[in-house]
């Protein structure tokens, strides 16, 4: 089966990857705490997603401390997907400054 991410033609859900970086330094938060990336995916480059119903503002913040994180365990920059099921401006603002490029239903602010 294959699904295709704009811009990444043919992608095969076995490419999907989960990952859990347990936080040894209490770098993100606290020392011991698991950090759940909910999937990344190498194609030649690295995407990493983050899945919201309906994200706030910091959740774009803490997506990109997390990012932060995943660069220093993997040794590569990823780019950035947050899916979401609904999207506000302020999120799709945030967004747009942090370079995270977003899947979600369409608004006329991101036309």
């Amino acid at each position: 089966m294959k699904r295709t991410i704009k811009g990444e033609p043919g992608v095969d859900i076995k490419d999907l990857k989960a990952l859990i970086i347990i936080d040894d330094e209490g770098e993100l938060y606290h020392k011991g705490a698991e950090v759940e990336y909910d999937f990344y995916i190498e194609t030649g480059k690295t995407l990493l997603f983050e899945m919201k119903l309906h994200p706030e503002k910091n959740d774009i913040n803490n997506f990109i401390i997390k990012a932060r994180s995943f660069e220093k365990v993997k040794k590569v920059k990823p780019e950035l997907y947050l899916i979401a099921l609904s999207l506000d401006k302020e999120v799709i603002k945030q967004a747009k400054r942090a370079g995270v490029k977003l899947i979600g239903p369409a608004t006329k602010d991101q036309k």
